[in-house]
């Protein structure tokens, strides 16, 4: 969709989830379609802030790649830091999970016996700047733990999880387990049950790779994932949710994530799939100018907008339009006048011009099933 934007003298607070929603297809590269889209608003003033469920190692690379200057919220709210900001690595918010709950939850007889790879994050100490020194260990390093954890940062493999651990706090823990939907919701009825007090946690399924050898990575339909950590996390997604007003798509909206799972190819950023599945487009007043191009959006059976600076609008495959509102905006009274935009709508029933054209509109409605 070409549209341009006009400049607004207000700035706002953008908040943008990584995975399924920045990411390519790989989920370890930034989408690049995206990237030229965020450093245009960061350089007409708005804030661009990632909030993720990643581990800090892994989102700190995309965060680089944009350029960004702002805080940086990790495993969901639990660690909060500004990379940028290299006279002062005080980090805001830092929730680690105790140690002896890490290891009363790997010891717990259900999980322990089921247990098929386990991730770990924890805490090795400061560095000399006074900056968290983070350190990954796991017990497995597939494609999975690859691309969505390690992201070409160093880690510790071992089957001893524990031993690695030693006495170090964690700031988030990953279980993974075979996918029998009995046993798993027992293991989150004893989570809820015995750990509620001192742990969030979030589930869902493992990924994979689509077709052996590449890095495409779908749903795996034999394990699910459970992700640990602090209880307070989401103390400190509010706390970043509260500083302005922009767009919201975090990790924590689970809702939000599914949604767009459902109407893309798996989170797939750059695909049509968004496009393809939207039927109602509502742009009305969003200072819009110049030439729309609706070309992608071939399913389209709704459109309004109206009270825009538009000057021209291509809507040239979307044959299924039913309604459009265009009224207010800065077309030409002879580019409405030939009506040739709309003559290929065989299903339009409404159409607000905003203005009196009633012979070139009774020609439409010969064609059509104007109203």
């Amino acid at each position: 969709m070409s549209i341009e934007i006009t400049k607004k003298k207000e700035k706002h607070l953008i908040k943008l989830d990584i995975d399924g929603t920045s990411t390519n297809p790989d989920f370890s590269t930034l989408n690049q379609k995206l990237k030229m889209v965020l450093q245009k608003l960061k350089a007409q003033g708005h804030k661009i802030c990632f909030t993720t469920g990643r581990n800090y190692l892994s989102a700190l690379s995309f965060y680089r790649e944009v350029g960004l200057d702002t805080f940086l919220v990790t495993y969901n709210g639990a660690f909060i830091n500004n990379p940028s900001d290299q006279n002062n690595k005080e980090v805001v918010v830092f929730h680690p999970i105790k140690n002896e709950i890490v290891k009363d939850i790997l010891n717990e007889p259900m999980i322990k016996r089921n247990l098929c790879n386990v991730l770990i994050d924890h805490v090795n100490g400061l560095k000399k700047n006074s900056e968290i020194d983070l350190k990954t260990i796991s017990t497995s390093d597939d494609i999975y733990y690859r691309e969505i954890f390690f992201n070409n940062n160093p880690f510790a493999k071992g089957e001893n999880i524990l031993q690695l651990l030693g006495e170090k706090d964690a700031l988030q823990v990953v279980l993974e387990f075979p996918k029998d939907e009995k046993l798993f919701n027992e293991i989150l009825l004893t989570l809820r049950r015995k750990y509620s007090d001192a742990i969030t946690f979030y589930f869902g399924s493992k990924l994979k790779a689509k077709n052996p050898g590449d890095k495409i990575l779908i749903p795996d339909p034999e394990r699910k994932i459970i992700k640990i950590r602090n209880k307070l996390a989401s103390k400190g997604m509010e706390l970043v949710h509260s500083v302005g007003k922009g767009v919201v798509t975090a990790d924590s909206d689970s809702y939000l994530k599914t949604y767009a799972y459902g109407i893309t190819d798996h989170g797939i950023f750059n695909s049509d799939g968004e496009r393809n599945n939207i039927t109602k487009l509502k742009i009305r007043r969003k200072n819009l100018e110049g030439h729309l191009d609706l070309q992608d959006f071939v399913n389209l059976e709704f459109l309004d907008c109206s009270q825009n600076q538009l000057t021209s609008l291509d809507l040239s495959k979307n044959v299924k339009l039913e309604v459009i509102n265009i009224y207010d905006n800065r077309i030409s009274c002879t580019e409405y006048a030939k009506l040739g935009i709309f003559s290929h709508l065989v299903n339009l029933q409404k159409l607000d011009l905003g203005f009196n054209t009633d012979k070139q509109l009774q020609e439409l409605r010969e064609r059509n099933s104007l109203e």
